[in-house]
Formats: structure tokens, sequence, C-alpha cells
């Protein structure tokens, strides 16, 4: 037949606190203006902590109260759960204002290469503690990892729609510009393309057809490019998107030249970006 366990007396950590304070204060008032309550509090609080032990803690000596010798293992076990309780509410301060714990976070490459290296690398500086897992996707990846909680936080193009659940909070408008050869006229949108653009499931390409199909353009693509996944190896100057959009556009080939005349200099149109997006 199991032995049943005695039940432990109710003794706060405040309590215990109390006693620690007492013990290495001159004074009942030091120690309770160390605490920060009244002496009488103090009392009180010791007084209770006695009373839920079963024993005295404390003999008069004079007119003063003084620890008891035999109240040392008390003491003792009073400063071990001081000191722990100290330490995990310390824990719980750095992790809740960013100072400690882990954050993962993800980008788009432009966000992670042009935009905000320099946030990254202060962040990494700043607190030293944190653990910063960065991860470079597109921007419809990067929302299902959030929404799956993979992230913490998800720098990307806003969606086309509202997502349940994400709170979004606006850090860069970006101005959509027509870039073709040097020399070329620009006319009317009904003569544009054919076009260099992002994958089809991004979400910048989705807003650049719909500014396309606002303005008359035909959405004809020539080529698209593969974002790639690792920061480290992106080693661009300016904008990182339009360099690798170059890129794939000299890999179409043909059908560029033959549309474009010349691939190897593309210029930015000199209509204003209020005339391409509505």
């Amino acid at each position: 037949m199991a032995v049943p366990t005695a039940v432990l007396p109710d003794i706060s950590i405040r309590q215990l606190e109390y006693l620690v304070a007492i013990a290495e204060s001159p004074t009942w008032s030091v120690a309770a203006a160390s605490v920060g309550v009244s002496p009488s509090a103090l009392s009180q609080g010791v007084a209770e902590l006695e009373r839920r032990l079963g024993i005295d803690l404390f003999e008069p000596v004079g007119r003063r109260r003084v620890l008891r010798a035999s109240a040392a293992p008390v003491l003792d076990h009073a400063r071990q759960v001081v000191a722990l309780t100290r330490d995990v509410v310390t824990w719980a301060d750095r992790l809740r204002s960013a100072r400690s714990g882990a954050v993962r976070v993800g980008m788009i490459d432009v966000a992670a290469v042009v935009h905000h290296p320099e946030v990254v690398r202060a962040f990494r500086s700043e607190r030293p503690d944190v653990q910063l897992v960065l991860s470079v996707a597109p921007s419809g990846a990067l929302l299902d990892a959030l929404r799956s909680g993979e992230l913490d936080l998800a720098v990307c193009v806003e969606p086309p729609s509202p997502i349940a659940g994400i709170e979004t909070e606006p850090l860069l408008a970006e101005p959509l510009s027509v870039m073709a050869p040097p020399g070329t006229r620009i006319g009317a949108p009904a003569g544009w393309g054919p076009w260099v653009l992002f994958p089809e499931s991004s979400h910048t390409r989705q807003q650049v057809e719909a500014a396309l199909r606002v303005l008359g353009a035909p959405v004809r693509i020539a080529a698209s490019y593969t974002l790639t996944a690792n920061v480290e190896n992106l080693q661009l100057q300016g904008s990182a998107n339009i360099n690798l959009m170059v890129k794939a556009a000299r890999r179409a080939g043909r059908a560029l030249i033959k549309d474009f005349r010349e691939v190897e200099n593309l210029q930015v149109s000199t209509k204003g970006p209020g005339e391409f997006v509505t």
C-alpha cells in the first residue's frame, strides 16, 4: 500500500524573499525598504511563513528579533528559491524584449540583399544573445511558412488579398517602370512587350500583370528568372531583381533579340511611374 504524500505548506516566494531580506539587512526597516513594503507588512509576512511551516524562525534578543541558528536550513532554501526565481524572471524579460531566444525571419531576395542588410547586421550586433535564423524565398513561400508557424516574421511583397491571421505593416513602396533598349521609342501601352518578368507565382509578377492589363498592354512573356534562395551567393550591385532579370533576358536568346533588337543595354523609360501604375 502506497504511503500518502504529505501535503506541502502553501509557502510563497514573497515570504521567502522577506526572510532573505531580514537576514541580509542590519534592521527590519532596511529589510522592508529593500523589498518595497512597510515594516509591519514584512513582520506579518514572516509571521505567516512561521505559521505555515509550524516552527519559530526568530527569537528575541533584547529588543530585537533575530533569526534562530536552527533556521539556517530554511534560510538556505529561501536563498536558492529567490535566486532561481530571479534567474527565470531575468530570462523571461530578455525573451520578451527580444534580447534572448531565437527569431526566424524570412525575406525575399531584394529585401535581404538590397533594402535591409544593414538592419539585419545591426540586429545581430545589438542582440548577440538572440539567434537570428534568416531564410530567403519568394513571397508566397514565405507567407506559407509564416502561416504554418515555421517563421516568426516575413518581409515580402504584399499579397493580392489579405490573409486571415497575418498582420501586415508597410515598409517600402517602389515604383514600377518599363525598360527597353536605348533609342527605343516607348509608345502606347498596346505596343509594349514581350516581357521579362518575375516567376509566375511571384506576388510582384501578379501586380505587374494587373497594372499592364489596366493600361491595355499585352502580357506576353518572353522569359522569367528563377529565384535563388542562397543570400551569400547573390553577388549583386544596384537592384538585385533587375540584375537577375537581365540575366534571364540574355538567356532568352533569339526571341528577345528579334523583338527588342538589343538585350545588352536595357534602359528605364522616361515615362514616370504614375503613367504606368494606376
